[in-house]
């Protein structure tokens, strides 16, 4: 008995006995499983998978699905920007490199601003519809009418306040559109 006891007090015996104790479980603790061997019930029925394998497989196979469309998209819209990136440079290119602008308004209002984002040295602004033919020279010093809606002729003295050249294009100020419904479409030619 006083042997046992002397056993059970030693160091030994105790260090040999934990090692084992901890060696079992370590090896216990070691052993392999598969992601196939992990059963694995989703909660949505529509996830038709039965173990963790078949899970990780179907979520990788999303998320990389998921990556290239993006990536895909991110491709096209970035051949889009680039594409509309070309464009408004040629047309600012030629825009630049012309003498004057052309282009359309109509007049919804009294005040009316066509911004040309430049300062114009001449616009002239006309129409011809059947029921309405005239236009407008507008210049840095003044604006002269000429054609005629009816009877009705304008000279410079009675179109001077108009039409009026601004900083970066040219303003119609108190002009009532004779048909406001449907008001007629102006052409205009602006100058650099």
């Amino acid at each position: 008995m006083k042997i046992m006891k002397k056993i059970l007090k030693s160091k030994v015996f105790i260090f040999v006995v934990t090692a084992i104790t901890f060696s079992s479980i370590s090896v216990y603790a070691a052993g392999r499983y598969y992601a196939s061997q992990i059963d694995y019930e989703p909660e949505n029925s529509n996830f038709n998978v039965t173990n963790m394998e078949q899970a990780l497989n179907a979520l990788y196979t999303t998320q990389n699905t998921t990556v290239n469309n993006l990536n895909s998209q991110i491709t096209t819209k970035d051949q889009t920007i680039s594409d509309l990136q070309t464009q408004v440079e040629s047309l600012t290119a030629q825009v630049s490199s012309t003498n004057y602008v052309v282009g359309d308004i109509k007049f919804y209002s009294e005040t009316n601003n066509v911004d040309l984002g430049f300062y114009p040295t001449k616009v002239i602004i006309y129409v011809n519809t059947t029921n309405y033919a005239g236009g407008v020279t507008i210049t840095r010093t003044g604006s002269i009418g000429f054609g005629a809606e009816g009877s009705h002729g304008w000279t410079n003295d009675n179109c001077k306040g108009y039409f009026d050249m601004t900083n970066n294009g040219f303003a119609v100020k108190q002009y009532v559109e004779p048909r406001p419904s449907n008001p007629v479409t102006w052409t205009y030619i602006a100058y650099r």
